[in-house]
């Protein structure tokens, strides 16, 4: 099986997990549009764009209660980090955005509960 990767905090020399990429249908990729409005000396809005964000969302079923625990402990550390999909070539700089809700599934496996939740990033 293929390996995804998270290095954080971002820009190496921190702490690399590598997870298998039991995440169903691949990756979902979006992009987050950045309008700032502003308004002028004479009272009107103007709106001016800036870069576009990637946004990922990778939803994941079948995964040990070990593997859903990182990804909730990455959430509670809040840190930038950097993202390999395919585990070799960096895609984005990361953060989770939102927390990792888990959801217990009926099977049960080497004597454990198997686990499936979405990770949504933005990249930053």
């Amino acid at each position: 099986m293929a390996l995804g990767k998270i290095i954080y905090p971002s820009g190496g020399g921190g702490t690399t997990y590598n997870f298998p990429k039991n995440y169903d249908f691949g990756h979902k990729l979006s992009y987050v549009d950045l309008d700032a409005m502003e308004r002028a000396l004479d009272g009107s809005l103007r709106g001016y764009l800036r870069p576009r964000k990637k946004a990922y969302e990778l939803t994941f079923s079948n995964v040990t209660k070990a593997q859903f625990d990182v990804f909730r402990g990455l959430w509670d550390v809040q840190s930038d980090m950097d993202l390999y999909l395919d585990g070799t070539t960096k895609d984005a700089t990361v953060m989770i955005v939102e927390s990792p809700e888990g959801e217990s599934q009926e099977a049960f496996v080497s004597g454990s509960y198997m686990y499936s939740f979405t990770l949504k990033l933005e990249e930053v």
